[in-house]
This record gives C-alpha cells, structure tokens and sequence, in this order.
C-alpha cells in the first residue's frame, strides 16, 4: 500500500493532470460537436427557408402570369365578338340593299349590285 501511495504520490499529479486533460478534452468535443449539430440543422432549416420563399415566388408569378393571360384572351375575344358583329351588320345591310335594287333580264351584274361588291 505505501508503494501505491508513493507511486500515486510521485506520479499521482501527472496522472491528475493527464485525467483532467482528457476529461476536459471531451468535454469541449462534446460541446463542439453540439454545436456543430446545431449549426448543421440552422444551415439545413435555412436553405430549406430559401427554397421555399422561391418556391413561393414562381408560384405568385404563375399565378400573376394566369391573369394575365385570362385578361388578354377576355380581350382578344371581346374584339372577336365586336368584328363579328360588325360583319353580321355589314352583311344584313348588304342583303337590304341587295333586295332594294330592281331585278333585271340583263345578262351579267348590273353597276348598282358591282358597287355593293366594293363595300
């Protein structure tokens, strides 16, 4: 027992020193490697955050775009309807006019029904 005591003695604070070393050591590892973990999942929510807002943002511009899109047809086919009205209108006058005009044994189109061609 007094040869322990006189190693421990002897060598005791050099063990101590190493003890504390190594307990240390893992302690600041196991609080690195907490943090590192903390910082990992920080990065990871991060880029997953950025992801999302783009994502986001093609949506809204899709969306933007789709309205768009709606309001220019909506026109096109407003003047759609307009010109075809326009036509319907031109072609029942046409055949008012047509009908006016006296019918004749004439062979060919008489000038009055040629100028309505021109209309």
């Amino acid at each position: 027992m007094t040869a322990i005591l006189a190693l421990l003695s002897r060598n005791g604070s050099s063990l101590v020193i190493a003890a504390v070393l190594i307990a240390s050591s893992a302690a600041i590892y196991g609080v690195t490697a907490l943090r590192i973990d903390r910082l990992v999942k920080e990065a990871r929510q991060a880029e997953q955050n950025v992801w999302l807002l783009k994502i986001e943002e093609m949506k809204r511009l899709s969306a933007e775009e789709a309205v768009a899109q709606a309001r220019r047809s909506a026109e096109v086919e407003a003047q759609a309807a307009e010109r075809i009205a326009a036509t319907e209108r031109n072609y029942t006058e046409l055949e008012k006019d047509n009908a006016v005009l006296p019918d004749s044994s004439e062979c060919g189109l008489g000038a009055k029904r040629v100028r309505l061609l021109n209309r």
